[in-house]
């Protein structure tokens, strides 16, 4: 049985440290790299990936 709606978005709701969304644009960049997605992965590496490590 999963667990209830509300234990679930719970969790959500916690914003992600800078390290993590970091992380997670490396991981989603690397992915449109592997998929082709070539506009994507430069859009993340040189826009949402350097301003989050103007951030930190």
């Amino acid at each position: 049985m999963p667990p209830p709606l509300a234990a679930v978005t719970s969790c959500h709701h916690q914003p992600l440290p800078p390290v993590k969304k970091i992380d997670r644009v490396k991981q989603e960049m690397e992915a449109a790299e592997r998929d082709c997605h070539l506009n994507r992965a430069v859009e993340l590496k040189y826009g949402t990936l350097m301003d989050w490590n103007t951030l930190i």
